[in-house]
């Protein structure tokens, strides 16, 4: 043996023989794998490629997008749906803020509080809170939801410095397809533009190019491409990201558009048939056995084909040589609504809302369905609410809060302003969103009336959840008090509503 071979034996595998080779088994669990992940003829088509989804969006966004924003002016559900966000995750007044900033002992500032809430009240009228002059504070978060929803994204720039109101602050909406999603540059040391939007090597975004109008006709025209770089502390970009590394949002109406497409196609389908179907029309046919000795005298067409007129409880004589072939088509069919409801279903699930919300069919619900579609659709409606806030709302005023401190605009009752340098002090805002009417007003409060005596609930928290402000309700109730003083009125105590009364007002209902 060789030296070499000598001091490399024991680190050599010896080879097995033949007969002592032992055959790899398969495990028996390996005949249980994820169906879903099978390739058969049954899912020969469905792609088993995971991609990444900032590539579907690149290409499918401009196409989801036209196709949203046709079917928001076409379709009555999605119009309905883009009313229901506005109604019920904005609310009549839009999201109203009451400020909570407190003195130096801990008690509210009652006097900084109201001075914030009237001068943001005053911000908030038609004319001030945009760039345009044309919207208010409610038709601002109007827009902005709306907007996410249907193109799947909102751009609003922040102006300062605004010299069209007193505030110095105003907001600029720029149009997603302003941000050109097919520009995608790599500019080194980390740093990209991932579809119109420069990111830092964390992903941060650092700066929005947006592509400057040079005409404005039935299409979007665009000055080559010529490119405004907009800092990113200056804009706000609003989407729901549904990946990790998503750059881009998109419509939300994207998991139902193609079902709402076709549905929309099968009931003017339906509509047209069943319009046919109601005229009982027909047709002359030309009878060979029979002889054509009698001019006809009715109308003709411009081939000269012949046409006649139908009127109720009239029967004409065929002319001679002719006999009629009725068209008599039976739509809509039985089927026609189960179909639709099945369809509208799904939709209903893919939009995060009940059925009959969507569909205003109120068919077959009764108290317990209907209380139980509705609280789900309220928690929607608040989940979509702190997104909002958290995202548009709260930078929103917090920008206009510096900016109305610094141009003085937030005066006491005294005509002293408040000092710009406790602005971390004034910011403490609570926003409040829209909150409903009870389902059943009597079994709701007397669930919030046990859990008040139980002491699992406050005051506050009720009187929060019903949409109020704790505080204005005792300034109200004081405010009450004093008037009945004024006039040497009782005060009423409010009496609980007992058994026996219950009894009295149904009887007397009976």
């Amino acid at each position: 043996m060789s030296l070499i071979s000598a001091i490399t034996a024991p680190f050599r595998r010896s080879v097995p023989r033949p007969e002592d080779r032992i055959e790899p088994q398969m495990p028996a669990s390996a005949s249980r794998s994820f169906k879903g992940a099978k390739i058969d003829r049954l899912a020969s088509t469905w792609t088993t490629v995971p991609k990444p989804l900032d590539a579907e969006i690149r290409t499918g966004l401009r196409a989801l997008r036209a196709r949203t924003r046709d079917a928001s002016l076409n379709n009555d559900f999605v119009k309905h749906y883009l009313r229901l966000l506005k109604s019920n995750v904005i609310g009549p007044q839009g999201i109203m803020i009451k400020p909570r900033s407190k003195d130096d002992s801990g008690a509210p500032d009652l006097q900084a509080n109201e001075a914030i809430k009237e001068s943001f009240a005053e911000w908030c009228r038609v004319g001030k809170p945009d760039v345009t002059g044309r919207l208010s504070w409610k038709g601002v978060c109007d827009l902005f939801m709306e907007t996410v929803a249907k193109d799947g994204e909102c751009f609003v720039r922040k102006h300062f410095n605004w010299p069209d109101n007193d505030y110095g602050f105003a907001l600029e909406f720029i149009d997603a397809e302003a941000v050109d999603v097919t520009l995608t540059r790599d500019l080194g040391s980390g740093r990209v533009i991932n579809m119109g939007i420069e990111l830092n090597e964390w992903r941060r975004p650092v700066a929005y190019y947006v592509r400057t109008v040079s005409a404005i006709g039935d299409i979007y025209e665009y000055n080559g491409s010529r490119y405004k770089r907009i800092p990113a502390e200056q804009m706000i970009h609003g989407f729901l990201p549904e990946a990790v590394m998503q750059t881009r949002g998109f419509p939300w109406l994207a998991v139902s558009l193609m079902r709402l497409h076709m549905l929309a196609g099968y009931e003017e389908a339906e509509l047209v048939a069943a319009r046919a179907a109601s005229a009982k029309m027909g047709f002359f046919e030309r009878d060979p056995s029979a002889p054509g000795d009698r001019e006809y005298e009715g109308d003709e067409a411009a081939d000269g084909a012949m046409i006649t007129d139908a009127e109720p409880g009239s029967f004409e004589e065929l002319p001679a040589g002719y006999k009629f072939q009725s068209f008599d088509p039976q739509h809509p069919t039985s089927a026609y609504d189960s179909f639709i409801k099945s369809n509208q279903r799904a939709m209903a699930s893919g939009l995060g809302v009940s059925y009959f919300t969507l569909s205003n069919d109120l068919t077959g619900v009764n108290y317990n369905s209907g209380r139980l579609g509705s609280l789900e659709d309220r928690e929607l409606w608040k989940t979509l609410q702190t997104w909002i806030i958290d995202l548009f709302v709260r930078p929103t005023v917090e920008d206009w809060l510096a900016s109305a401190l610094l141009s003085g605009k937030v005066q006491l009752p005294g005509g002293s302003r408040l000092p710009p340098q406790k602005f971390g002090k004034f910011k403490r805002i609570h926003y409040q969103g829209r909150r409903w009417a009870w389902v059943d007003p009597k079994k709701d409060m007397e669930g919030h009336g046990l859990a008040l005596d139980r002491r699992i609930e406050s005051p506050q928290n009720v009187i929060i959840e019903r949409g109020g402000d704790p505080g204005e309700v005792l300034d109200d109730w004081k405010e009450w008090d004093k008037m009945l003083d004024e006039r040497d009125l009782k005060k009423v105590p409010v009496q609980p509503v007992t058994e026996e009364a219950e009894d009295g007002e149904e009887s007397q209902e009976q």
